[in-house]
């Protein structure tokens, strides 16, 4: 029993070191993104993030998965879903719903990748125009589709802090008046 354990673990180790290395993806640093690549009326240029590599404007699935995430981290704010998506290869993309507030835009070009907008929209519009490709890419591709986002701020810690003080202080006072 003992030699045949031995015997697979051995022909296990041999076969992951004969697997053949893949190759890390091409590395591609993309051009810093700016105030100028998204634009509108009453539209305020907050922050960006990108290039990230594929189409991570999508409904569901694994990309949608990726995309939360970097908003969240890049960002700091929860985004839970895309509450529209327009495929279009021009601008200015129009959106079937109106955009203000605090939006996050995730905007796709062919086969350069995908990039994400922090905007700040005074009133409720419907167009955005985005730059039809991504400032200095090498790779080519125009622009493909892009999403909205549906957000909210995610807590700081200071705000926490302060709600637990404030349940502390009223479970004092009932515990007082309860003595009283």
């Amino acid at each position: 029993m003992i030699i045949k354990f031995a015997s697979t673990a051995l022909a296990l180790a041999a076969m992951a070191v004969s697997a053949p290395a893949f190759a890390a993806p091409p590395s591609f640093t993309p051009p810093p993104c700016s105030s100028a690549d998204v634009s509108g009326a009453g539209v305020t240029f907050l922050s960006c993030a990108g290039l990230y590599e594929g189409n991570l404007v999508a409904e569901d699935g694994p990309k949608l998965t990726e995309a939360l995430n970097i908003i969240s981290t890049e960002f700091g704010v929860t985004a839970t879903s895309v509450l529209d998506k327009v495929d279009t290869g021009s601008s200015p993309v129009t959106f079937g719903i109106p955009l203000f507030g605090k939006t996050v835009v995730g905007v796709h070009w062919g086969l350069v990748g995908t990039g994400f907008y922090y905007l700040d929209i005074a009133g409720p519009i419907t167009q955005l125009n985005i730059a039809t490709t991504f400032p200095g890419a090498t790779k080519g591709g125009g622009l493909s589709n892009a999403g909205i986002y549906s957000t909210t701020p995610v807590p700081e810690p200071e705000t926490y802090a302060l709600l637990l003080a404030g349940l502390g202080i009223v479970g004092f006072m009932a515990r007082r008046r309860k003595s009283v």
